[in-house]
């Protein structure tokens, strides 16, 4: 599983040279604003193993040396392997390498590492031991310029890392070129140094909301201007919707509520803004919440009821039959939900452009029950807000917050900006 999340993220490296930077960019973000560092660990693996193929050893030991610096870096047994292949073969491994499972690894005879399966790489090391050098080169070359290159297939075989140490001015595969490796390590090693030195911070967690909301329009018209004009919406001032008085809110109070101050506080500067039917959902604003059930959305917010036990009959092949007792877990009925008493969660659509969006916000009260439920205890004040699209019922991720969610939706979009793509309308 180790290896299939490090070929996902190599995949994401090398589409294009665009797509290249725009990575360097989710990476650079996630090690600044994720308070796990699990993800960003699997994305500098990625690419400090992209840097051993394309032919930089160098950038993949400086990177390594300055992430086996960081609380919380992980690593599996597989991809420890990788490096202890590669140190077998080059100089620079780190004086801070955080294991040493692997420091008398078998290079040959029974307990060399092996794989388990019989394509190219196969072909590569038999090519290399029979000397034909060229062909191996050949080998490796080809299958790295295809889409589905089977990466942890190679990662390891020895004789790739062999290879590549005596082809050090000629690389392999050029997967990336030297000015995108370059760059990108630049960008992490940026992102590393203030990790390590501030810590991790909330994403754009010290702008106004007049800021964030400017910025989130911006960005969200450049990347899905021709969605947005299809629409009506003739620039990112459009976006936004009118804001509200405090008079105003108190009002939509007595109905709802009391309400988080984040949310009040977007309301002030614009109460929703549109998104589209392929981004965002919008933000419906607080003049169109209304009160709900939770039961409907309970799965979003990831809560499942206990397990029920239930008698099932089950069919031999000869047609005759016996019964099981099993456990099932079925999302909550409204009578259930009403007979707990946890509350209602207040749900909103922000309109016609992307109507198949629904927009829950679980208020404290009834967020606490429902974490306690799960052996959970949350801050006095937290919520819970998740939008989900109604139509396939894909799920998004619960945010702490409304403006958690737009601040990662305007970094998500910022960092398309950067690089110059836009968004492709879907038919």
């Amino acid at each position: 599983m180790a290896l299939q999340v490090v070929q996902a993220l190599f995949l994401k490296w090398c589409e294009t040279p665009q797509q290249s930077r725009l990575q360097a960019l989710i990476t650079r973000d996630n090690i600044l604003t994720s308070e796990s560092f699990e993800q960003s660990s699997k994305e500098l693996i990625s690419f400090a193993t992209i840097s051993i193929f394309s032919g930089q050893p160098v950038v993949a030991n400086r990177l390594l040396e300055k992430v086996f610096q960081v609380p919380g870096f992980t690593t599996s047994p597989e991809e420890q392997l990788i490096f202890e292949l590669f140190w077998h073969s080059f100089t620079g491994r780190p004086a801070n390498t955080p294991w040493n499972a692997w420091d008398k690894l078998p290079m040959n005879g029974p307990n060399r590492p092996r794989s388990a399966t019989f394509p190219l790489h196969v072909y590569f090391i038999l090519a290399n031991y029979l000397g034909h050098r060229e062909k191996a080169r050949e080998i490796l070359r080809s299958e790295s310029q295809q889409h589905q290159f089977d990466f942890p297939a190679f990662l390891n075989v020895p004789e790739v890392y062999k290879f590549m140490a005596t082809s050090i001015e000629d690389p392999l595969a050029k997967i990336l070129d030297e000015s995108v490796i370059r760059e990108t390590e630049t960008i992490l090693h940026a992102a590393l140094d203030a990790r390590m030195k501030s810590g991790w911070k909330r994403p754009l967690h010290d702008i106004s909301m007049t800021e964030l909301l400017r910025r989130f329009s911006e960005a969200a018209f450049f990347v899905h201007q021709d969605e947005y004009m299809e629409n009506d919406i003739q620039s990112s001032k459009d976006i936004l919707c009118s804001p509200l008085t405090l008079n105003e809110i108190e009002d939509i109070e007595i109905k709802l509520g009391s309400l988080p101050t984040d949310i009040k506080e977007i309301a002030l500067v614009a109460d929703g803004f549109h998104g589209g039917w392929d981004f965002a959902g919008g933000w419906p604003g607080i003049q169109r919440l209304h009160k709900d059930c939770a039961a409907e959305y309970e799965t979003f917010l990831g809560y499942d009821p206990p397990p029920v036990q239930e008698t099932q009959t089950i069919y031999r092949l000869d047609g005759s039959t016996y019964e099981v007792t099993v456990n099932v877990i079925r999302s909550s009925t409204r009578e259930e939900c009403l007979k707990r008493g946890w509350g209602d969660v207040l749900v909103g659509e922000r309109g016609r452009e992307c109507e198949e969006f629904v927009h829950v916000l679980c208020p404290p009260s009834v967020w606490e029950k429902y974490q306690e439920s799960k052996g959970i205890r949350v801050k006095q004040g937290e919520y819970a807000y998740v939008s989900y699209d109604h139509l396939t019922e894909g799920g998004e991720e619960v945010y702490g917050s409304v403006r958690a969610w737009i601040a990662a939706e305007t970094l998500d979009l910022e960092r398309y900006v950067a690089v110059g793509i836009r968004a492709e309308r879907l038919e």
